[in-house]
C-alpha cells in the first residue's frame, strides 16, 4: 500500500470551529480542552473511511458520547493509519489499534476483526479512564493504550474531530457506503 501524504499544520492555522449544521457540534466541542501541538492530516483513502466508519459506529452502539469516537479515531490513526494491521509490527501488534495477544488484548483473529479491537479499546477506556471526559484527548488514549509516546496521540485529534463529524452526517448515524464512495472527494475535502 502507498503511504498517506501527511502534512503538518501548526495549531494557529487550524482556524475557527466547523459548524456541522446538522448536528450542531462543532470542531470545538469535539474537541474541549483544544489543540495540543503540531497537527498531522492526510487524505484518507476508502479502507481507512471504512474502519473510521467502524470505530464510530461501536461507540455509538455502545451509546457513548462523540468524544470517545474521537479519542478511539485519534488512537487508532496513530497506530495504525486507520489500517487493519493483519501481519504482527512492532512484536505482536496487530489491527487498527496496535494492540498486542501476549498483553492479553485479545487472540490474533480478535484483534484484527475492527468491531472487537475498537470494544476492546473502549472497554480500556473505561476502565482505566473512567473520567476520560474530563481529560484532554492524548491523556486518555494514552490510559487505554499506555504507548511509549503518550503525547503522540495528540497530533491526530484535530483530524479524527472532523471525521466524526463528518461520519455523524445528517441523522447523526455514519454515512452509507454507496453515499461516501460515490462521493468520496466530497468527504475528503472536510480533512
Amino acid at each position: 500500500m502507498d503511504s498517506p501524504e501527511v502534512a503538518v499544520q501548526s495549531p494557529e492555522s487550524v482556524g475557527k470551529p466547523i459548524p456541522n449544521s446538522a448536528t450542531s457540534r462543532t470542531l470545538a466541542q469535539l474537541l474541549p480542552y483544544g489543540i495540543v501541538g503540531d497537527q498531522l492530516h492526510f487524505t484518507p483513502n476508502p479502507e481507512q473511511w471504512d474502519n473510521a466508519r467502524t470505530i464510530v459506529g461501536v461507540v455509538q452502539r455502545r451509546s457513548m458520547p462523540a468524544y470517545a469516537a474521537v479519542v478511539a479515531l485519534a488512537t487508532a490513526l496513530q497506530e495504525s493509519m486507520l489500517r487493519n494491521l493483519t501481519e504482527p509490527v512492532d512484536h505482536d501488534s496487530l489491527g487498527l489499534f496496535q494492540q498486542r495477544p501476549s498483553a492479553g488484548w485479545g487472540t490474533p483473529e480478535q484483534l484484527i476483526d475492527a468491531r472487537y479491537a475498537t470494544a476492546r479499546f473502549l472497554d480500556a477506556l473505561l476502565v482505566n479512564a473512567p473520567d476520560y471526559l474530563a481529560m484532554p484527548l492524548w491523556q486518555a488514549a494514552q490510559a487505554a493504550q499506555r504507548s511509549g509516546v503518550a503525547v503522540a496521540y495528540a497530533r491526530w485529534q484535530e483530524q479524527a474531530a472532523q471525521m466524526v463529524l463528518r461520519l455523524l452526517g445528517p441523522e447523526q448515524g455514519p454515512v452509507p457506503r454507496a453515499a461516501y464512495a460515490a462521493n468520496a472527494q466530497a468527504v475528503l475535502q472536510c480533512c
